[in-house]
C-alpha cells in the first residue's frame, strides 16, 4: 500500500543520521524501482532530507547507470548547490554532483549543464563556493563530446580567466579552464591553453595559488604534442620548482613537473634537464626542499637513453651519496642514484652501484631513514636478479637477506622492501614474507642463518 512505501521510505532517510547510513545507501541501491522513486520524491521536497541525504552519499545510489535519473538528479542538485552559502555543505553537493554527473550520456544535457555551471561560477564572489562550483564544472565538462561546443567554453573561460584580477576566484576559472582544454583536439588550441595558463601562473606571487595554477597549467601541457613546448613547460616548472621554499608545496611542484618531464623525448633535452635539477639538488641544504629535487630528478632520469649520460649521471651522484654526513640529505641522493643506476647498460656499473646503495645502508644508524635506503638497494638489486650475468643468484640473495636483518629496519613494510628482490630470484611468491623468503633461501642456497650478517 502507497502509505507502507512512504514508511519504508521514510526509514531508510532516517538512517542517513546515523551510523548504519552506508548501509541505508546499499539498500536504496538494492531497492526495486518504486521504493526508489518514493524515496526520491521525499528528499527531494524537504532541504534537510537532502542535504542528510547528500552527507551519506545517496545520489549515486538513486542513479547507478539510469542517464534518465542521473538528468533529473543533477538538475536538482545543481539547484541547491547555487542556493548555498555554507561552503563545507556546497563542497558536499559539489562532490555529490560529480558523482552523478559522470553518469550523464545525453550531449544536450551534458552543455547545459556546463553552460549553466559556468553562468554560476561567473557570478559568483565567495572563492571557496567558487572552487565548489569550479569542481562541479569539471565534472560535467570532461563529458563534453561535440568540439565546436568545447572550443566556445575554452574561449568564454580563457576570457574571464585573463580579465579577473582576484588570485583566488582566477584560480576556479583556471581549473575550469584546465577541464575543458583537456577536451581539446588541436594542437594549436591545446598551445594556446598552455601558454595562457603558464602566462598566470607566472603572474602569481603567493605560493599556494601559484602551485593551483601550476596544476591546471601541467594538466594542460601534459598533452602538449610538439617537443620544444613540452620542454617549455618542464622549463617553466622546474624554474618555478627553483623558487619554492615550502617543502610541502614543493613536492607538489615537483608532481606537476614530473607529469610534464615524461613526455620529454629528445636525448639532449632530457639530459640538460638532469643536470640541471642534479645541481640544484647538489646545492640544497633542506633536506625537505632537495626531496622534491630528487622526485623531479628521478622523473627525468627515468628517460635518459645515451648509456654514456646514464653512466656519467651515475658517477656524479656517487660522491655525494658516499661523502654526505646528513643522512637525511644522503637519502635524496641515494634514490636520485638508485633512479639512473636502473638505467645503467654495463653489467659491472650496474652492479657497483647496487654495492654502494648497500655499504651506505648498512652504515645507516636512523630507522625513518633504513627503509627508504632499502627501497633504493632494492631497485638497482631487482635490475641484478633479472639477469643472471651481473651477480651469482645465492651472493644476491644474501645481500638482500643481509639488508633485511638491518637492526634498524624494524617495521615488515622495510622488511618488505626487499622482498621483490627475492621474488624475482625465487621466480615464486613469498605469501609469508621474509620468514618463508629466508626458508626459501636456506633450501636454494644452503644459506644458514650465520651467514646473514654483514662482513666486519
Amino acid at each position: 500500500m502507497d502509505w507502507q512505501l512512504s514508511n519504508q521510505a521514510d526509514e531508510l532517510i532516517s538512517q542517513f543520521s546515523t551510523q548504519n547510513s552506508d548501509q541505508a545507501v546499499l539498500n536504496i541501491w538494492r531497492s526495486p524501482e518504486e521504493l526508489r522513486n518514493r524515496i526520491r520524491e521525499r528528499i527531494l521536497v524537504s532541504p534537510a532530507n537532502l542535504e542528510k541525504a547528500v552527507q551519506a552519499g545517496w545520489p549515486p545510489a538513486d542513479v547507478a547507470l539510469d542517464s534518465q535519473r542521473a538528468k533529473v538528479l543533477v538538475q536538482a542538485l545543481r539547484a541547491r548547490l547555487e542556493q548555498e552559502k555554507n561552503t563545507r555543505v556546497a563542497s558536499s553537493f559539489a562532490a555529490r554532483y560529480a558523482s552523478v554527473a559522470t553518469r550523464l550520456s545525453d550531449p544536450a544535457t551534458v552543455l547545459a549543464e556546463v553552460q549553466a555551471l559556468h553562468a554560476r561560477m561567473e557570478l559568483e564572489k565567495n572563492s571557496d563556493l567558487a572552487s565548489s562550483f569550479s569542481g562541479s564544472y569539471a565534472s560535467v565538462a570532461a563529458r563534453l563530446s561535440d568540439p565546436a561546443a568545447v572550443l566556445a567554453e575554452a574561449q568564454a573561460l580563457r576570457a574571464r580567466l585573463e580579465l579577473e584580477e582576484n588570485s583566488d576566484l582566477a584560480c576556479s576559472f583556471a581549473r575550469s579552464y584546465a577541464s575543458v582544454a583537456a577536451r581539446l583536439s588541436d594542437p594549436a588550441a591545446i598551445l594556446s591553453a598552455a601558454q595562457a595558463l603558464r602566462a598566470r601562473m607566472e603572474l602569481e606571487k603567493d605560493g599556494l595559488l601559484t602551485y593551483r595554477f601550476a596544476q591546471s597549467y601541467a594538466s594542460v601541457a601534459a598533452r602538449l604534442s610538439d617537443p620544444a613546448a613540452v620542454l617549455a613547460a618542464a622549463q617553466a616548472l622546474r624554474a618555478r620548482l627553483e623558487q619554492e621554499k615550502n617543502s610541502r608545496l614543493a613536492s607538489s611542484f615537483a608532481q606537476s613537473y614530473a607529469s610534464v618531464a615524461a613526455l620529454l623525448s629528445d636525448p639532449a633535452a632530457v639530459l640538460a634537464e638532469a643536470q640541471a635539477l642534479r645541481a640544484r639538488l647538489e646545492q640544497e641544504k633542506n633536506s625537505r626542499l632537495a626531496s622534491s629535487f630528487a622526485q623531479s630528478y628521478a622523473s627525468v632520469a627515468a628517460r635518459l637513453s645515451e648509456p654514456a649520460a646514464v653512466l656519467a649521471e651515475a658517477q656524479a651522484l656517487r660522491p655525494h651519496l658516499e661523502q654526505e654526513k646528513d643522512g637525511y640529505l644522503a637519502i635524496n641522493f641515494a634514490q636520485s642514484y638508485a633512479s639512473v643506476a636502473v638505467r645503467l647498460s654495463d653489467p659491472a656499473a650496474v652492479l657497483t652501484a647496487a654495492q654502494v646503495l648497500r655499504a651506505r645502508m648498512e652504515q645507516e644508524k636512523d630507522r625513518s631513514l633504513a627503509k627508504n635506503s632499502a627501497q633504493s638497494y632494492a631497485s638497482v638489486a631487482v635490475r641484478i636478479a633479472e639477469q643472471s650475468n651481473i651477480q651469482p643468484p645465492a651472493a644476491l640473495a644474501r645481500e638482500a637477506l643481509i639488508l633485511a636483518g638491518h637492526p634498524f629496519l624494524v617495521d615488515e613494510e622495510g622488511q618488505a622492501s626487499l622482498i621483490p628482490v627475492l621474488k624475482t630470484l625465487a621466480k615464486r611468491e613469498f605469501p609469508g614474507g621474509m620468514h618463508e623468503a629466508v626458508l626459501w633461501a636456506e633450501k636454494a642456497y644452503g644459506l644458514r642463518a650465520a651467514d646473514l650478517r654483514p662482513a666486519r
